[in-house]
């Protein structure tokens, strides 16, 4: 059957006006993005009632209603990496409460509350994105960046104060009104407690690095990098009126505590940004912003050259301090969840056992800071690799990577904007977290770059044809369509998820549940003696013993097998801030983990008694000596005292006398003082370790747990790759129920093969105000030939932008934003409906339904 464009209702001959759907009518003064205004433009006040990390998530449920009231959903391309990753957060509640390796063990409730935070924050920046991309025909570029250059405002302002007045703080009205207990405790008070600037001694001395409006300098400094290029947009350009003349003397404003914040990754974004921009501007041909940038880059030189800011800089560089603890955190994290959970990570942060110079150390009021970052906090590389593990880290690197991919070549001061927010967000990724509002604005970046090309992918075609350069040639991706991937493959993922979750629990099973046996051992401190080559026993040193060669055969011979220092059955940690050291050993069953674990805290005290007696006559040895020593000094100068009275002898100065005479009794005051240290060492008996928490065994649950989210997450992902196998071979519609599984559109009516297509039209164009779609105003049949999809998207093309009018006086131009009914032969692929289908609506149109034709022996069997 050929392609016909031409059939239209008969009483059609004026065209129609296409009716839109009903939704209830907003107030005059919600202007589009309103949400986005109320978050963005009062943040002040909303950081002065402690919600500043809440108002968003609160704002984001009318987001969210607006988006429901639609009939499709616009996405970014890649979505559904992201929506994998969202999946990948949703299963780490399953690994919560695992212990992993250099973390403090046991459970904790408060990581569901940390858990849940950032999952709101993920799917806030999700629902905002949809939000921005879907209401681009009413929400400008322009308008939107204007709303996000309020926060870059807030965010100069807030620093300037923590530069100037660092100690300022003050409580916030949530804090007045939430229980003591909860504002007091560490995650909450820094969300809600409004200060100013952080004092550390970063360069030796304390400063103030600003932070405000957020808790932490490093918040800061991420927000300021992501949120510039929406001020540079929106206050910059030649449209904006006074904020032109007020943009320069907010980023001279800014540059003071973008130096004073002493964030070298910041520091860094904004050159990285720059040299974007530049080379951007040389290739578009753009020598005012190339020359513009330039010349700031200059003004920034001269600035550090000739001020006083320019030692901040180099002192900062030479104090390189924190590179070490984030190279600790980073590789402990990485380490730690591959030896424990690789595939989904442990679903949050975890404390990290001690320090990083010592095993029980901790934070004390002499030194609050002494105590490591949580492992995941410095870093959303990390914060991601410690939540969702390296899977994880992949779907949501990979979404950020294909944006960049995909828009890098495009041009436009849009595109522009938001490779810059993704570049920089990129640079600052390893070091700084971004969940929150540097979050929300790279999502931000990603829905206006979106919405960009949505605009400009059709140069002369509404569905087909030629494209602009950056143009995709597909048509945008929709949360409907993911939805109906789901639907469609419902069974096979399940099975696959199920089938996943079995065979991880017969591995299991098989492995079986390994018990852990732990002893807790008393090492008392040791008195510290001035004699270098005896250092006394400390808990860092004794936890050193236990891998040693008896120790080890020692466990060997009760463990039933070789035992070697690298054994991760075997280990050992200590309650922080105590001389307590828990030896820990793992077996397949409890009897034996409990034997295990007991010969090792026995042949470490046996070491550590030993190693005390090994010390202690080390030191009366050295003190034997050293009184020796002084009593033959002290008998040579009582000698030469005897030699000056005898007569004939020159008598000596009373001087030399007095000296003599001094020294003589210094002599004798350290002879002393070594024989005290002898009889204190002699009569004093070194506390001998002893066991203060007899073994104890507990099941080892963590591998079940990360068997199960394991076996979930991959069987999953098993089920999407089979199911996006299966959309590759497109199916045949064979009948009604064809159609509305593969495309999701109604079928408005069926016409056998040769029935009377303008009897068809007629009825529907009569029947119209009963049907819950709007209007159709043209009708396009497709034949079921392998062409036929590319057919109908020329013709409609042609036919849009020439304005081509038949002969036939029953004929409609068809319009841009037009509802188009497709008449859809039987024995037509589906992937040819939903290409067509896809591609209107992406531009505004739709398709309310299809007529169906079909060999009348057959209909809709």
């Amino acid at each position: 059957m050929p392609v016909n464009l031409s059939v239209a209702p008969a009483t059609a001959v004026q065209q129609p006006v296409p009716r839109r759907r009903q939704t209830s009518p907003q107030p005059r003064w919600l202007r589009p993005g309103w949400p986005l205004a109320v978050f963005f433009v009062g943040f002040p006040l909303w950081w002065v009632l402690g919600l500043g990390d809440f108002g968003a998530l609160l704002l984001s449920i009318p987001m969210g209603i607006d988006l429901l009231r639609r009939r499709q959903l616009v996405a970014p391309r890649a979505f559904g990496a992201w929506l994998l990753f969202l999946a990948w957060v949703l299963i780490g509640v399953l690994t919560l409460q695992v212990s992993a390796p250099g973390t403090v063990e046991g459970q904790s409730g408060s990581r569901y509350l940390t858990w849940f935070y950032r999952l709101c924050w993920y799917l806030t920046v999700t629902v905002v994105m949809l939000y921005v991309i879907n209401n681009r025909k009413t929400l400008s570029t322009l308008r939107v960046a204007r709303i996000m250059s309020w926060m870059f405002v807030w965010i100069t302002l807030g620093g300037l104060v923590g530069v100037l007045a660092p100690t300022l703080e003050f409580p916030s009205a949530l804090e007045l009104i939430l229980p003591s207990g909860i504002a007091a405790d560490g995650f909450v008070n820094a969300l809600i407690h409004p200060s100013f600037a952080q004092i550390q001694s970063v360069l030796g001395y304390e400063s103030p690095r600003p932070s405000a409006p957020f808790a932490y300098a490093n918040t800061w400094g991420v927000n300021y990098a992501c949120f510039l290029p929406f001020f540079v947009y929106g206050w910059c350009s030649r449209r904006s009126g006074w904020r032109r003349v007020a943009a320069p003397f907010v980023l001279a404003i800014g540059t003071l505590p973008v130096i004073y914040s002493l964030n070298r990754g910041l520091w860094v974004a904004l050159g990285v940004a720059a040299l974007l921009l530049a080379i951007r501007a040389a290739f578009m041909g753009k020598p005012g912003i190339f020359a513009s940038i330039l010349a700031a880059g200059l003004v920034v030189v001269l600035l550090l050259a000739f001020s006083p800011l320019g030692s901040i800089v180099t002192d900062r560089l030479a104090h390189p301090q924190s590179n070490t603890g984030r190279q600790n955190l980073s590789t402990l994290a990485v380490t730690s969840v591959w030896a424990k959970s690789p595939v989904v990570g442990l679903g949050s942060t975890r404390t990290v056992q001690g320090t990083f110079s010592s095993i029980s150390g901790t934070r004390t009021a002499a030194c609050p800071k002494c105590s490591p970052p949580a492992l995941g906090t410095q870093g959303q590389m990390w914060l991601v690799v410690v939540g969702q593990g390296l899977l994880g880290l992949f779907f949501f690197m990979l979404f950020f990577g294909l944006q960049l991919i995909y828009q890098i070549r495009r041009r436009g001061p849009t595109v522009t904007m938001g490779l810059a927010v993704l570049i920089m967000s990129f640079v600052t990724m390893p070091v700084y977290n971004s969940i929150g509002t540097a979050l929300l604005a790279i999502m931000v970046a990603v829905a206006l770059m979106t919405s960009d090309s949505l605009s400009e992918e059709p140069s002369r075609g509404l569905l087909g044809g030629r494209r602009r350069s950056g143009g995709s040639g597909r048509p945008a991706p929709t949360v409907g369509g993911y939805l109906s991937f789901l639907r469609h493959n419902a069974a096979i993922i399940l099975i696959c998820v199920v089938a996943g979750i079995v065979v991880a629990g017969s591995w299991q099973t098989v492995q079986g549940t390994r018990d852990v046996a732990t002893v807790g051992v008393l090492v008392a401190p040791e008195e510290s003696n001035p004699i270098p080559a005896s250092p006394p026993i400390t808990l860092d040193s004794a936890s050193l013993l236990l891998y040693s060669a008896p120790v080890l055969a020692a466990v060997s011979t009760a463990a039933g097998h070789q035992v070697t220092s690298t054994d991760p059955d075997l280990a050992i940690t200590a309650t922080p801030g105590t001389h307590i050291l828990h030896i820990t050993f793992a077996a397949d069953d409890p009897l034996t983990a409990s034997r295990t674990a007991t010969a090792a805290a026995s042949a470490l005290m046996t070491a550590l008694t030993q190693h005390a007696a090994e010390r202690r006559d080390l030191q009366l040895s050295q003190l034997r000596a050293s009184a020796a020593s002084l009593s033959s000094s002290i008998d040579a100068q009582a000698a030469i005292l005897s030699k000056l009275q005898l007569p004939g002898i020159q008598r000596p100065t009373d001087l030399e006398v007095k000296t003599l005479k001094e020294s003589t009794s210094a002599t004798i005051l350290a002879a002393q003082k070594v024989k005290i240290q002898m009889d204190r060492i002699t009569s004093r008996q070194p506390t001998p370790p002893q066991v203060v928490q007899p073994s104890s065994t507990s099941p080892q649950s963590d591998d079940w747990r990360v068997s199960i989210a394991t076996g979930l997450s991959l069987g999953l992902l098993l089920g999407v790759l089979l199911g996006w196998v299966r959309t590759l071979r497109s199916p045949r519609l064979r009948n009604t129920k064809d159609i509305a599984r593969w495309a999701g559109l109604p079928v408005l009516a069926e016409v056998p093969v040769g029935g009377d297509w303008l009897e068809t039209a007629g009825e529907l164009d009569r029947a119209h105000r009963s049907l819950e779609v709007v209007r159709p105003t043209a009708f396009v049949s497709a034949s079921p030939s392998s062409s036929s999809a590319s057919a109908v998207a020329q013709g409609l093309d042609e036919r849009l932008h020439t304005g081509d009018r038949s002969s036939d006086t029953r004929s409609i131009p068809l319009q841009r934003d037009q509802q188009v009914v497709l008449v859809v032969a039987q024995g037509a692929q589906a992937r040819e409906l939903t290409t067509v289908r896809d591609r209107l609506t992406q531009n505004g149109g739709g398709v309310p339904g299809v007529v169906f034709t079909h060999r009348a022996s057959e209909g809709n069997q």
